[in-house]
């Protein structure tokens, strides 16, 4: 037998010994490439978490920018709309042109000479050179009240008229000492206050109805003292 064969019975250990190292490089192998996809799904795991991570703390340093540097004065956050305050010229002419515009709605029921009374008397109210800045020019809703008390009434005698401090407009008849002042208020509602000599004695009263019921109240006094004197 020659020196290079390999006894039959040391042939299974032979060829395990050789095969050995081949199955350790597989099982090398293997575990080599388990270990790397390992590390890939690590790599993504840590790309994804270092995103989120990072987009996070962008999100939050862009929070923090907000909160402590003031927008730019070209910035439309930084405009605010500011209504422009009127000037009390600008507030006298809105409120006489709103009347007189309510004035000319029942301007048939008005003969020419009173209308133009009526709105002399309105452009006097509103003297600027007269005025007290703490007042209030004649409200709408007292104008109206005054109206419609008018014709309802139908006076013919013209009052004289003021104002009071809250915008309400007033009006005052008399009638040598007699006096009747009325304040006309929003809603259709009056306030009245009057003197009236009766077998030589004063007598005075004072009340608040609707204008419907004015002429009513005042009848123990002969409204038409003042009214149609």
């Amino acid at each position: 037998m020659s020196n290079d064969m390999i006894p039959y019975s040391n042939a299974n250990s032979w060829l395990h010994d050789v095969l050995k190292p081949h199955r350790e490089n597989q099982s090398t192998s293997r575990s080599y490439a388990v270990q790397n996809k390992q590390i890939q799904l690590l790599n993504s795991f840590s790309d994804v978490s270092s995103a989120a991570v990072s987009e996070l703390t962008r999100q939050t340093s862009k929070n923090i920018t907000k909160l402590t540097i003031p927008p730019s004065p070209a910035s439309p956050d930084s405009f605010t709309f500011v209504p422009s305050k009127k000037s009390i010229e600008e507030k006298l002419f809105d409120a006489t042109a709103s009347v007189k515009i309510l004035a000319s709605k029942v301007a048939m029921h008005l003969d020419r000479d009173r209308r133009n009374k009526l709105f002399s008397q309105i452009d006097s109210l509103h003297d600027i050179a007269e005025w007290d800045e703490e007042d209030m020019p004649i409200k709408d809703s007292s104008f109206d009240t005054f109206l419609k008390a008018v014709l309802l009434i139908s006076p013919k005698q013209h009052p004289g008229l003021g104002l009071s401090h809250k915008g309400n407009l007033i009006a005052t008849w008399g009638n040598n000492q007699d006096r009747l002042i009325t304040e006309f208020l929003p809603k259709g509602l009056v306030r009245f206050v009057l003197s009236r000599i009766i077998d030589g004695e004063i007598e005075r009263a004072t009340g608040e109805t609707n204008i419907s019921r004015l002429y009513e109240c005042l009848a123990p006094y002969q409204p038409n003292h003042w009214f149609c004197p």
